[in-house]
């Protein structure tokens, strides 16, 4: 759930719209009801976490969205305690520099 607010409120934190339905490259259009043209986007999972009744699943869905919009984005990595570099010896180097 948290991966789809991130996606869909990209636009929003990067200061390109102020509202995420206004993104002409966003599939949010297809989560919240305002748009069922493009047949190859899946809202069916995330939005049954939700509500298994589709219209309150999409209103909530979009509260869930309009919840996150004010909030800043947690670093994923902040309590990360170990983990593995996968790359070229150079890469892991630079990783490790950085």
């Amino acid at each position: 759930m948290e991966l789809s607010r991130y996606i869909h409120l990209n636009p929003v934190r990067a200061h390109i719209v102020k509202n995420p339905l206004v993104y002409p490259w966003s599939s949010y259009k297809d989560y919240a009801g305002e748009r069922t043209g493009w047949d190859w986007v899946k809202t069916q999972w995330v939005l049954s976490q939700i509500s298994r009744n589709e219209k309150r699943a999409r209103k909530g869905y979009q509260k869930f969205i309009e919840e996150g919009s004010g909030r800043a984005v947690k670093d994923p990595l902040e309590q990360v305690v170990s983990s593995t570099i996968l790359g070229s010896e150079e890469f892991v180097e630079w990783v490790r520099e950085k």
